[in-house]
């Protein structure tokens, strides 16, 4: 069906830009929305995320005709490969295929994803991308190799044009790699390479360049132009009025939880994370520095953009790593302590019988 009116101004400006670039053939880095909103009422120049889906979208548009099935179907397949990714992440650490699996189709199925997977916002690539160069950053600090590193730096990067707010992994990741290198005590239990670590925190770092490039010029593109299509800013807590505060609370509390996660699966994370923190002392060092600052930075991003939990659930989907990240810790350190020790015991049972 054509965008139903759930966030449908967003939605169609997505939409606006991707006809742009199939009619007009603009340059990737002129987008325009189809509105006389720029330049004293004589075009729509105006930019936010980096418009490399509708630049795509817009020339695949040119051979085959406006189709917003095409558009879909791009989007469904950048899901597909994210999920594929959080497969082949979960499976890699946990060693458990069938885990794998579930945890997959899990974060798959999430009814905010589901919606805008088929829609035609930024936010679910963002996340998928995400998870792609996670994916690849565990292989190179595995085994190395250039390409590893190449499709880390490519998809972290990616992630965080497409939705600047998506780098909350790789902001974490570099937080616990640079406390491994300052406190080595912390990474002495985990195999990884020093020399790989240190080039990880490199690939990292130009990662952040890119994203800040880009994010500098959409603002000076917009001042150029005088016109923006979006907020380039936050909307924290102690930025809005009361009014504001206490309506964008109660809608968060009474209505958007449940666009994430139904009521069982919030207590059942609770008391994954309140199992973390009562066992942290057997947990890798490193794991509990990525979940404590991926814990602390969504929390920040939540006062930073409070007002967005009145009603604009697709703000919420890069924040979804967090609980990505406390199911795979729990599901490892469950690993570790209950279904090792089980393993032993039986092993303690057939050797005394």
């Amino acid at each position: 069906m054509r965008p139903l009116p759930h966030h449908l101004w967003r939605q169609t400006t997505c939409l606006s830009i991707t006809q742009e670039y199939a009619e007009t053939g603009g340059r990737l880095l002129a987008p325009a929305v189809q509105s006389y909103i720029a330049d004293d009422a004589s075009s729509g120049r105006s930019t936010a995320e980096f418009p490399i889906i509708y630049y795509v979208v817009g020339a695949l548009w040119k051979l085959i005709g406006q189709s917003e099935f095409a558009y879909r179907l791009l989007m469904l397949l950048l899901h597909a490969a994210g999920s594929w990714a959080l497969f082949a992440l979960t499976a890699r650490v946990l060693k458990d295929g069938a885990l794998a699996v579930l945890v997959a189709l899990f974060f798959f199925t999430v009814p905010t994803v589901v919606y805008f997977t088929l829609a035609f916002l930024p936010d679910v690539p963002a996340l998928d991308l995400v998870l792609l160069g996670a994916l690849a950053l565990a292989r190179y600090l595995a085994a190395g190799g250039i390409r590893n590193g190449a499709a880390m730096v490519f998809c972290f990067a990616m992630g965080g044009l497409l939705k600047i707010t998506a780098l909350m992994v790789p902001i974490a990741l570099f937080l616990t790699f640079s406390a491994m290198l300052v406190v080595p005590a912390w990474g002495a239990k985990t195999p990884l390479p020093p020399h790989r670590v240190r080039i990880t925190l490199g690939v990292l770092a130009v990662v952040f360049l890119v994203t800040c490039a880009w994010t500098w010029y959409a603002i000076e593109y917009n001042r150029w132009n005088s016109a923006s299509y979006s907020v380039m800013g936050t909307w924290a807590y102690w930025e809005i009025g009361a009014v504001d505060r206490v309506n964008a609370l109660r809608f968060g509390r009474e209505i958007l939880i449940y666009q994430l996660f139904d009521g069982p699966i919030w207590w059942a994370l609770a008391g994954m994370l309140f199992v973390l923190i009562r066992h942290v002392r057997i947990i890798p060092a490193p794991f509990v520095l990525f979940n404590a600052f991926l814990l602390g930075g969504t929390l920040l991003y939540v006062l930073l953009w409070t007002i967005a939990l009145n009603n604009h659930d697709y703000y919420f989907i890069a924040p979804l790593v967090l609980p990505i990240a406390v199911v795979l810790t729990f599901f490892l350190m469950a690993q570790q302590r209950w279904l090792g020790w089980l393993h032993r015991a039986g092993e303690r049972r057939r050797s005394c019988s």
